[in-house]
């Protein structure tokens, strides 16, 4: 079917079928007149030769046995009819990417219960297992329950049970032990089609060492002869070596793994792996600096995406593409996918399996963050509040102060000329959040703003008392730099200049409310130091700044001495524009003396000239 992205420019993109070319992979006709006892063998071959179209025929062919399945399971005398319903109802129900957890927790204890009923009650460990590591917890059940799985010497059972059990992968020891387990199981590459399964993704997960890496992969694609089957572990070997050769700087090597991917995923019919090779694909050629071909494969893999159902997978990509489309000045276009995006991002009371509440909650938050800086590029003041304060809500749910600060300064940004006490509000907020986060950076940067919004809430003495704050802000920050060497060398900060730079605010602050002399006063010779300093552009706004107030308390020969070193620095800059800028200042004052000839002379003696 075909998707047509909101996208100016962009071409019609169509969504694989997922279809498996694999001749071994089911047919529709065949999963149609499919019984239950052959549901679990179906499975098998699609997990392990693919095709989307044959997971949701086995999905829906489920669907229609199940409730009857179940209801005859339950009376039945035969363990193997109940071994394969309760297999079939914990391995195939969860193929629905709209699972909720409820359901799902209803399909486990279906699951136990019937394996339980089946006199074989060993298959249930795994699930069991798995609700006390993921559900309720219970690290003392779950220890109690691995041991019993191990104690069964089942390479299935125990494979399926360690997939389920955290591996600190930087740990030298803990990966050694892993593959010492893994080996000592006995799978070959005779085995059942599920042990090497589930085998290659552990040893690969063990393995990621860059001192391992290599030979692992040789050891993982021992036990697959058939180069084609196991997508899954296709695509976990695949991303293992696009990012080792991408890390050695073997970039094109790396994007003809990622190609390879492609087309091995289009043909097998597995369209999330596909969406996530086409994004990683497209994150490939946005790193090397072609954001047309980046832009390209973001929207094959928004396509691929949303054939696949998976939602997560779907606003993942989504995201990448508008940041793609931000980055290029191309707002417009952007918010249009940021909007899709969050129109998909409705929390439910009961969650999904496959996409957790805070998963979609960090996502919203980066996208309600994303959305309202681009409102505010589009002059869209009250959608840029909304979004931020919403993206802001988010953010403290997740206990992420620093980005709460953020997102609570662009409210105060947007607020600040409408509603000077809101905006005082907003930054107060954001400095409190910013404080939690102990972003000393951030802090400095509210403070500066919110001694604004203060002084045209509540007059020049309240934004002088906030100036005091951000002061101090500044030399909290000034003090971490001389103590901080990996931060000072990170953030690059100029302490020096940053201090002047929060002095002259107070300047620009006296000056805006007619504090002329007491201004002219603090100002001093900052301009001169700032020069010396070598920050011509900073030095070039002192400047400015100083002319200004000299002209405020007509100190006529001062400022126009200003002026001209404005002038003359625009011109060492080779800066046209600021040189007339400093050119219309003069002019413009002796027009309002009512010295227009003088200010006609002045402006075509200065004017664009370069001396």
């Amino acid at each position: 079917m075909p998707l047509t992205p909101g996208v100016a420019g962009s071409r019609s993109v169509f969504a694989p079928d997922g279809d498996s070319q694999h001749p071994l992979s089911p047919g529709p006709d065949e999963i149609a007149d499919a019984g239950v006892m052959d549901l679990m063998g179906l499975a098998d071959r699609i997990v392990r030769w693919g095709g989307l179209s044959a997971e949701r025929a086995l999905l829906a062919r489920w669907r229609e046995l199940r409730e009857k399945a179940i209801e005859q399971a339950d009376i039945s005398d035969d363990p193997d009819f109940q071994e394969q319903v309760a297999l079939a109802e914990l391995n195939i129900t969860g193929l629905d990417p709209d699972l909720r957890v409820s359901a799902e927790l209803e399909s486990n204890e279906t699951g136990i219960r019937l394996l339980q009923a089946s006199g074989r009650p060993d298959r249930a460990l795994g699930v069991e297992y798995w609700l006390a590591m993921t559900i309720t917890h219970d690290q003392d059940r779950a220890d109690e329950l691995l041991a019993r799985i191990r104690a069964t010497g089942s390479p299935g059972r125990v494979l399926s049970a360690l997939n389920h059990t955290p591996l600190d992968a930087d740990s030298p020891e803990a990966c050694r032990q892993r593959r010492e387990e893994l080996l000592a199981l006995g799978v070959t590459p005779g085995s059942e089609p599920r042990e090497r399964n589930a085998l290659g993704h552990l040893l690969l997960q063990a393995g990621s060492a860059p001192d391992l890496v290599h030979s692992t992969w040789g050891e993982v694609e021992s036990y697959f002869p058939d180069p084609d089957e196991f997508p899954s572990i296709r695509q976990h070997l695949g991303m293992s070596r696009i990012s080792t050769l991408w890390n050695a700087d073997e970039r094109d090597e790396a994007m003809a793994v990622c190609d390879r991917l492609i087309e091995y995923h289009s043909r097998m019919g597995t369209i999330g792996f596909l969406a996530n090779a086409l994004g990683q694909r497209a994150l490939m050629s946005e790193t090397c600096g072609d954001a047309p071909e980046a832009e390209h494969y973001y929207q094959r893999a928004l396509a691929a995406a949303q054939a696949s159902g998976r939602r997560a997978v779907v606003t993942n990509v989504r995201w990448d593409l508008a940041d793609l489309l931000m980055r290029q000045g191309r707002t417009v276009e952007a918010i249009e996918i940021v909007e899709q995006a969050l129109a998909d991002l409705e929390i439910p009371d009961d969650p999904y399996v496959s996409w957790s509440p805070d998963q979609m909650l960090y996502q919203r938050a980066n996208l309600l963050h994303m959305g309202a800086r681009l409102c505010q590029t589009l002059g869209e003041s009250d959608r840029a509040v909304s979004l931020a304060r919403r993206g802001a809500a988010d953010a403290q749910q997740l206990d992420a102060p620093g980005a709460a600060a953020f997102l609570l300064g662009i409210v105060g940004d947007e607020l600040r000329d409408a509603d000077a006490v809101e905006s005082l509000r907003a930054y107060t907020q954001a400095v409190e959040q910013a404080r939690a986060a102990g972003d000393e950076m951030e802090l400095l940067r509210l403070q500066r703003r919110r001694m604004w919004a203060a002084a045209d809430a509540d007059g020049l003495d309240a934004g002088l008392a906030v100036h005091a704050e951000a002061a101090e802000a500044g030399q909290t920050l000034r003090d971490r730099v001389l103590a901080d060497t990996e931060f000072a060398e990170r953030t690059n900060i100029d302490t020096e200049m940053t201090m002047l730079d929060v002095a002259i605010d107070r300047v620009r602050l006296l000056a805006t409310h007619r504090a002329y002399d007491q201004a002219l006063s603090e100002l001093g010779d900052a301009p001169e130091q700032i020069l010396a300093h070598g920050n011509e552009e900073f030095a070039a706004s002192t400047l400015d700044l100083r002319a200004r107030i000299r002209l405020a308390v007509n100190d006529e020969r001062g400022a126009f001495t200003d002026i001209a070193a404005g002038m003359e620095l625009a011109d060492r800059m080779q800066d046209a524009r600021l040189r007339g800028e400093f050119a219309a200042l003069g002019a413009n004052w002796l027009d309002r003396e009512g010295r227009s000839d003088e200010a006609e002379r002045f402006w075509a003696a200065n004017n664009g000239q370069q001396e």
